[in-house]
């Protein structure tokens, strides 16, 4: 009886575990913060770009990854005196990546 106790009560907590998702977030992102762009060699020789991201009234200095469109959409922006529309990917509270916002038009 205890034997079929412990694997239930086993199985039930594989389920729970199993069923935990991470839980994702954006918040908006200033593009100003962004003060410049690192690229770094992987081991296995792939790029990655990160955003040196300052942002001193959120206390906020990290490196944060971007992908390559996205980089490529910051520089187009600039190039061409826009502003990017960006936002900052939050994975369990934790920031994750920088991403392109696309924005929704309302039609009148």
């Amino acid at each position: 009886m205890k034997k079929v106790l412990f694997i239930l009560l086993f199985c039930a907590t594989i389920a729970q575990i199993s069923n935990a998702q991470a839980k994702y977030d954006t918040v908006r992102c200033e593009a100003r913060n962004i003060t410049n762009f690192v690229e770094k060699s992987t081991k296995s020789g792939n790029s990655r770009i990160y955003a040196v991201y300052r942002d001193e009234k959120n206390n906020i200095l990290d490196f944060i990854p971007v992908s390559l469109q996205v980089y490529e959409y910051i520089q187009l922006c600039k190039k061409y005196g826009l502003e990017p529309e960006l936002g900052i990917k939050l994975r369990n509270k934790k920031i994750y990546s920088i991403v392109r916002i696309r924005r929704e038009y309302d039609e009148e």
